[in-house]
C-alpha cells in the first residue's frame, strides 16, 4: 500500500468513527423519544 491509500483508509476511519457516534446519538434521542419513561430515570 501507498501513502495515498493509507492516508484514505485513516480519513474513512475517521470517518467512519464519526458517523458511527453521530448514529448512536440519534438512536439514543430517538429512543428517548419512543420510550420517555426510559430517560425518566
Amino acid at each position: 500500500m501507498g501513502p495515498l491509500a493509507s492516508t484514505l483508509r485513516d480519513v474513512f476511519g475517521c470517518v467512519g468513527v464519526i458517523m458511527a457516534a453521530v448514529l448512536i446519538s440519534m438512536l439514543c434521542v430517538h429512543l428517548s423519544h419512543a420510550f420517555p419513561e426510559l430517560s425518566a430515570k
